[in-house]
C-alpha cells in the first residue's frame, strides 16, 4: 500500500456467515467504526468449496487477490482480497455472496461457510493503493505469506491467511501487528487472520509464516 503521506491503522470489523442447519448464502461485515469519506478499506474473505464457489462482491469493491488452495473436495479453500475508499455516503455494512456451484453433500452445500474481516486506513495513496501483491497456497498448518519487494518508503504490507480446520487462533507473524483473526461458527472453519507491518525501505520483505500446528 504506497503512500505520500504516514498511513495509519484505524479500525477492524469482522464477521461470519451462520452454520448448519441455517446456512447462509451470503456474508455481512459491518463498516469499520469511525470510517470517513477517503479511508482505505481491504477485506479479507475466506470460503469453503474453493474454485467450486462463487464470491461476489458489494458494489464499489474491486478484488485485489483471489487464491483457491488444493485438497478433497470436502476442504477446498479459497481466500479474496478486496479494496475500496470509503465515499461520503457509506452503507452500515457491506454484503459478499457466496454460492457453491457443486453443493451435494453436508460438508459442501451451496451455501457455503464463510469468515472474513474488514480493516480500515488512512493516509492511503488515492489512485494507486496497491503497490505490490503476492499469494500462496500454503499446507496442513503451516502458512507462508510470501516476500514481495516494495517500490516506496513506509509501505503498509498487509498479510492475509485462510485455513479450513478448527483452531484456537492464528499466531501473529514475526515483526508484525495482528489486525483480526475469526473462525466461522460451524467450528470446522475457515478460519482467517490478517496482520500488517511497515516496510521503511523499499525492499524485499522477506516471507512472513505462521504455524498454527
Amino acid at each position: 500500500v504506497p503512500t505520500l503521506a504516514a498511513i495509519g491503522f484505524g479500525s477492524v470489523a469482522t464477521s461470519a456467515n451462520s452454520s448448519e442447519p441455517s446456512e447462509s448464502s451470503s456474508i455481512t461485515i459491518s463498516k469499520p467504526a469511525s470510517t470517513v469519506s477517503g479511508n482505505f478499506l481491504i477485506a479479507g474473505i475466506a470460503f469453503n468449496g474453493g474454485t467450486d464457489t462463487t464470491i461476489t462482491e458489494p458494489s464499489g469493491w474491486t478484488l485485489i487477490e483471489r487464491t483457491d488452495g488444493t485438497g478433497n473436495t470436502d476442504d477446498e479453500l479459497g481466500l479474496a482480497t478486496y479494496r475500496k475508499f470509503a465515499g461520503a455516503s457509506e452503507p452500515t455494512s457491506y454484503t459478499w455472496t457466496v454460492v457453491n456451484t457443486e453443493g451435494g453433500n453436508d460438508d459442501e452445500e451451496t451455501e457455503p461457510r464463510a469468515a472474513g474481516g474488514i480493516i480500515r486506513y488512512t493516509g492511503v495513496h488515492a489512485t494507486s493503493p496497491i503497490d505490490v501483491k503476492a499469494e500462496s497456497d500454503g499446507s496442513d498448518d503451516e502458512f507462508v505469506a510470501p516476500s514481495v519487494t516494495t517500490n516506496f518508503a513506509n509501505d503498509v504490507v498487509v498479510v492475509f491467511y485462510a485455513q479450513d480446520d478448527e483452531d484456537s487462533g492464528h499466531p501473529t507473524p514475526s515483526g508484525t501487528s495482528e489486525r483480526y483473526d475469526i473462525e466461522n461458527t460451524d467450528g470446522d472453519g475457515p478460519h482467517t487472520s490478517a496482520a500488517d507491518f511497515t516496510q521503511v525501505s523499499a525492499g524485499a520483505t522477506g516471507a512472513k509464516s505462521i504455524d498454527s500446528g
